[in-house]
């Protein structure tokens, strides 16, 4: 137990901070919630409402001391990751490599230098074993 006067108010600092720090922790976890289940249910427009409420709710978190500022960026990433894959089902097809030969028109072929690498119409193709 306490004996100072200050000793006594910061226990009564720390409660009255405890029980604001609860609600806001319980705030911020609701509204992450509320992402994640429109997420599930595959609703773009309610998910990306529910991110733009969230958003403020985690960073004022952060400046509170509540929420640590990597895990909201973290969060928040990868719940704007998940929403975003919301609205393109099917990724792109990946993406063919291909290097200049010097064989485009208006490039020169750099002199004495071989490249390994042989052109094939629009698409380069690799010589030999690599």
């Amino acid at each position: 137990m306490a004996h100072h006067k200050s000793a006594k108010k910061r226990i009564r600092r720390n409660e009255r901070r405890r029980v604001v720090n609860r609600a806001r922790r319980g705030r911020i976890r609701t509204s992450l919630k509320s992402v994640e289940a429109a997420i599930g249910a595959g609703d773009r427009a309610a998910a990306e409402a529910a991110f733009r409420d969230a958003q403020p709710q985690l960073m004022r978190g952060v400046s509170r001391g509540v929420v640590a500022r990597n895990a909201m960026r973290r969060k928040l990433s990868r719940l704007s990751a998940r929403i975003k894959a919301l609205w393109a089902p099917m990724p792109p097809p990946p993406r063919r490599r291909v290097r200049r030969t010097g064989h485009e028109p208006g490039r020169r072929r750099p002199a004495g230098r071989r490249t390994g690498w042989k052109c094939d119409g629009h698409v380069a193709i690799p010589r030999g074993p690599r």
